[in-house]
């Protein structure tokens, strides 16, 4: 009797655990919630798996769409883009209507740009631009044209040129964008970001091209688009970043003299918004290190001018308390720290206790480890490598868990090594040349 009881006991377990499988793990929601999950874990395979079960067990779903199209997103992941493609066909078998296969098309000729199959990326896109009229759908698939065409101007040695046809192809794309946005757009702001998107485009392939000068034009065509903008949301913003694309052209093409000093006149500009004047400041900077060329020893000129600038940032109230102020301490205390000891630890212990309080206070974890690298890497700056040292070696025992901080900590540990080397080797260097002639110094002379 207790056998039979047992048994109808089992084989009631049975049945409620099947009963709740069906009703659970392979519930529509089940599946489509442990996708989700398995995409936050970054776990494609186990999402892709979730989401093609959904697909064919509940075709009828309310969210049958988003299944297909986070499957496609698991394939990206995967970098299976013929599986992906797979099941973009499919969707536009499935859901037969204009949108769907518009997107579906977008997304195939994305495939192949992203597997850097060009040729067909480029009939895809094509094949859209022909197909609407749909002035929105049309800048888009010429967007993605032009992307596709800029990608191959540049050469894969750099002693090879660069590609003048492809360049070509890019502009007349970007063109066509400018054209429709002038004629078959009636929003004023829509119209405006189309434009601004096809020259900004534009002013990129003449860079690739290392040509300079039109890219400052277009950039300047630009400039005017917006400037005579008026009731636009955010069109103060549009019109600095004008200005500023168009000024870094000079550093981008090596010309760090003008480029210095155009960010210094741009500080002046009615146009640039006071809370990017301090980054001005910042790229004049990195334009006068290019410019002085850090792999020699900067003279007392080059120094003081340099001191003056990251003093700027230091001193601006804005700013002071921000990444790049504390750099510049960082900076001006390596700048002077053998004219100048005192002044050089002055701007150090600043920096220090700065970073510190962000250890103390962070705002995130990871900003945490940043700042206690930001302190090891100021005392680098310095030559004081003792305390250098002991910083990473306590962020290595804190964070010993944390394999990518050991990995830094251990290349900061390695460079500091080096440096010493260096140091010491030119100590000796220089003994020997003081040495009298024929007369060998001693290792432990001072």
């Amino acid at each position: 009797m207790n056998s039979i009881k047992t048994i109808f006991w089992s084989l009631g377990v049975a049945i409620c655990l099947l009963f709740l499988n069906q009703c659970g793990g392979n519930s529509p929601d089940s599946l489509f919630n442990s996708g989700l999950r398995a995409i936050q874990d970054e776990d494609p395979i186990g999402a892709s798996l979730n989401f093609d079960k959904f697909i064919s067990q509940y075709p009828e779903d309310e969210r049958i769409q988003d299944a297909y199209f986070l499957l496609v997103r698991c394939y990206y992941q995967m970098n299976d883009f013929a599986g992906a493609r797979k099941v973009l066909e499919e969707m536009k078998e499935k859901f037969n209507t204009p949108n769907i296969r518009f997107l579906c098309d977008f997304e195939i000729g994305r495939t192949f740009f992203n597997q850097g199959d060009f040729d067909r990326a480029a009939t895809q896109f094509s094949s859209i631009t022909d197909a609407t009229s749909n002035p929105k759908i049309r800048v888009d698939a010429y967007s993605y044209l032009a992307s596709v065409y800029a990608k191959q101007i540049q050469p894969a040695s750099p002693e090879a040129p660069a590609n003048p046809i492809l360049a070509a192809s890019a502009e007349v794309a970007f063109n066509t964008i400018f054209q429709i946005a002038e004629k078959d757009v009636t929003d004023a702001t829509e119209s405006m970001n189309y434009k601004l998107r096809a020259l900004n485009g534009e002013a990129d392939v003449y860079k690739l091209m290392n040509e300079f000068d039109k890219a400052r034009n277009v950039y300047s065509q630009a400039f005017g688009i917006v400037k005579e903008g008026t009731g636009i949301v955010g069109i103060e913003a549009e019109r600095q970043n004008e200005i500023l694309q168009w000024a870094h052209t000079w550093a981008e093409a090596g010309d760090f003299i003008s480029s210095a000093t155009i960010y210094d006149h741009l500080l002046g500009n009615p146009y640039v918004l006071p809370a990017l004047r301090p980054e001005l400041i910042y790229y004049k900077i990195q334009s006068l290190h290019r410019l002085f060329d850090e792999d020699r020893e900067l003279s007392p000129e080059e120094t003081k001018v340099l001191v003056s600038e990251n003093l700027r940032l230091v001193n601006n109230e804005d700013y002071s308390k921000t990444d790049r102020g504390l750099a510049a301490r960082v900076e001006i205390a390596s700048l002077v720290k053998d004219s100048t000891p005192e002044m050089s630890n002055k701007y150090l212990d600043e920096a220090v206790e700065m970073f510190r309080k962000i250890v103390e206070e962070p705002p995130s974890p990871k900003r945490m480890i940043e700042a206690k690298f930001q302190i090891a890497g100021a005392y680098i700056e310095v030559r004081q490598f003792d305390k250098a040292r002991l910083e990473i070696n306590n962020i290595k025992q804190e964070h010993k868990d944390n394999p990518v901080a050991v990995e830094n900590a251990d290349s900061m540990l390695y460079y500091i090594r080096q440096q010493e080397a260096k140091i010491a080797k030119e100590t000796q260097a220089a003994k020997t040349e003081a040495a009298p002639s024929g007369e060998a110094p001693s290792a432990t002379s001072p």
